[in-house]
């Protein structure tokens, strides 16, 4: 049970670290672009 709740944990940990990775790339993504602009 107690082994369920780190997998469950982790792949959560996973979700929330592409999730941050993906912001951080289209944040990037979006300077790019203003700057180019600007």
């Amino acid at each position: 049970m107690l082994e369920a709740k780190i997998k469950g944990d982790s792949k959560e940990g996973d979700l929330r670290r592409k999730i941050t990775k993906g912001n951080l790339s289209q944040n990037s993504q979006m300077h790019k672009n203003r700057r180019m602009l600007g």
